[in-house]
């Protein structure tokens, strides 16, 4: 349980899929649930400690599930990583722990949820690397000569603050050939898998 928190009755145990993650810092494992009640879904986080957290997740489309946890920014605590499963791929959006509660992390731009595709379609792709401490590398592509089999792409790195909000760099395009494709087409952030 983060430091300063009141467990407020018995820690919960899992609802639907879960996953271990230390969203607290506490080396200790705390679990990550999902739930829903009709068209709401909500991420859980339950501290090993005792007690538990949520937030919301907005906008599902088939369904949602807890992937795991990474630490982005290096702060010591996991963050969040759910998987939003669609129809064209899967949405992977990334929460926080912030005091007490489960926050979603904002991209700073737009002030809108921060949220990334990993997919590999006829013609397209799209992966993310965390690639050091507080950086996410997005990288997105399509098919430019089926002939050769050659995709152009575009690599836009973000930063993690420590307020929560992310902020992209100055981007970068390359063109890539299908087994360079298959390499990105991925997510690349510690132990969490790969193929969502």
């Amino acid at each position: 349980m983060p430091i300063g928190c009141f467990a407020t009755g018995g820690a919960r145990g899992p609802i639907g899929s879960s996953t271990n993650y230390d969203g607290d810092g506490d080396a200790a494992d705390d679990i990550l649930t999902m739930s829903s009640s009709g068209d709401v879904w909500t991420l859980h986080a339950h501290w090993a400690a005792g007690g538990s957290a949520s937030a919301t997740v907005p906008d599902v489309g088939i369904g949602a599930r807890p992937l795991g946890g990474h630490d982005l920014d290096g702060d010591g605590s996991d963050e969040a990583f759910v998987v939003l499963e669609g129809p064209t791929g899967v949405t992977i959006l990334v929460f926080r722990t912030d005091g007490c509660g489960l926050e979603p992390v904002i991209d700073d731009a737009s002030g809108a949820l921060f949220g990334f595709p990993i997919t590999q379609g006829i013609g397209h792709f799209a992966g993310a690397t965390c690639t050091g401490i507080g950086h996410i590398d997005l990288v997105a592509g399509e098919l430019v000569d089926a002939a050769t089999g050659l995709y152009e792409a575009g690599f836009v790195p973000y930063d993690l603050g420590r307020d929560g909000r992310i902020r992209a760099g100055f981007g970068d395009g390359a063109v890539l050939d299908a087994a360079e494709v298959g390499a990105h087409a991925r997510l690349g952030c510690g132990s969490l898998p790969s193929s969502p």
